[in-house]
């Protein structure tokens, strides 16, 4: 959910609330895409940070597996490196 006055860096909080977010890797919203191709399906798992929106981190495979959503999260945490002790917020949507 985002308010288009604030721009970019504005989440829903648990509440419904709509909630500014201040610093880069405390928020990020995750989605699950199939594409096809020749050779069959393939997965994307997305991962966005709400701070400046940009796509902090992606994974493609063959399957969909939990494994997949977990690679894609673990390869984010590896690169963006969160701040110890920050208690963020990952926004599934299944």
């Amino acid at each position: 959910m985002s308010n288009s006055s604030l721009g970019n860096r504005v989440c829903a909080s648990r509440k419904g609330k709509l909630t500014a977010v201040a610093k880069p890797n405390r928020v990020w919203v995750t989605d699950i895409t199939h594409i096809t191709a020749d050779e069959g399906w393939f997965y994307l798992v997305g991962i966005k940070g709400l701070f400046n929106g940009e796509l902090v981190g992606y994974v493609m495979s063959g399957q969909m597996t939990t494994t997949l959503v977990l690679q894609a999260l673990f390869c984010v945490v590896a690169a963006n490196r969160p701040v110890k002790g920050c208690s963020g917020t990952i926004k599934l949507d299944r």
